[in-house]
């Protein structure tokens, strides 16, 4: 007998830089500008309500992708400035 998998909700969030690969962006600006897109993160994900060590965050360099486990959290997301 098979087993049904059940559908779970998980909400997902995609941010990317802009040009972040680009000659003129040195090293240290592209480790300044992460950095503060980190710090940016974190404090939305917090103040909504959407606390970040519950993320689970796919770190792409020039982006991230953090995801929510299971639970419905549609309704916050709306809150991220």
């Amino acid at each position: 007998m098979r087993r049904m998998r059940v559908g779970v909700h998980r909400t997902v969030l995609v941010v990317d830089m802009e040009e972040f690969g680009q000659g003129w962006r040195t090293t240290p600006r592209q480790v300044a500008v992460r950095e503060g897109l980190d710090r940016a993160l974190r404090r939305a994900f917090d103040d909504a309500g959407l606390p970040w060590v519950d993320c689970r965050v796919e770190d792409r360099g020039d982006g991230a992708g953090p995801r929510r486990g299971e639970g419905n959290v549609r309704d916050r997301l709306d809150l991220l400035p």
